[in-house]
């Protein structure tokens, strides 16, 4: 009947953070959080006959897994891990390349992986990485509000990451549990 943490730290990086969206859903479920809070954590009001019980006490992650740690955790502590899946199924699905130009820069990139037989390293805080994401993040968004035909080409939305993750979590609330969580530690 002994109570054993867990911490899950989520691996980021294309296939990597892929693989962490269709990991999490199969891992949360194994958890008892609501059982352990119930008991108050005491060792005694837990049922008796069970080997083990596990407590996820943490999800971390980098860059896709660090936004597949926040949705998992965020619906899992809200609602569940049926929760968590559909916040990341949705996410992911969203992110999709839909639109004609999305489609394009994926094909781009991949291609351009299989030709160039070295390993490139680019910074997005130096030339050209640095204008490339400028582009991307600020004036796109700006160009297709202007004309409402590029939409259907890039979604507007598409490269600007809050955006993507606010329909899936309530940032208020996530503030909120995290100052609860220093304010009680202290």
């Amino acid at each position: 009947m002994a109570i054993k943490n867990i911490a899950i730290a989520c691996q980021g990086g294309g296939s990597h953070a892929a693989y962490t969206a269709g990991a999490l859903p199969a891992l949360l479920p194994r958890f008892d959080n609501a059982v352990i809070a119930r008991s108050g954590r005491k060792q005694s009001a837990l049922k008796e006959g069970d080997d083990e019980h596990l407590n996820l006490a943490g999800i971390s992650g980098t860059s896709g897994g660090a936004i597949s740690a926040l949705l998992a955790w965020y619906g899992y502590l809200t609602s569940g891990p049926e929760d968590a899946r559909a916040r990341l199924d949705a996410f992911w699905d969203a992110n999709c390349a839909r639109q004609p130009g999305e489609q394009m820069l994926n094909e781009m990139t991949q291609w351009i992986g299989r030709v160039v037989s070295i390993d490139l390293k680019f910074s997005p805080y130096l030339p050209p990485m640095r204008e490339i994401e400028d582009i991307t993040t600020r004036a796109w968004p700006s160009l297709a509000k202007l004309w409402p035909a590029l939409d259907n080409w890039i979604r507007a939305g598409y490269f600007q990451l809050r955006e993507s993750v606010a329909p899936h979590v309530d940032f208020g609330l996530v503030g909120a549990i995290g100052i609860s969580e220093v304010s009680r530690r202290r």
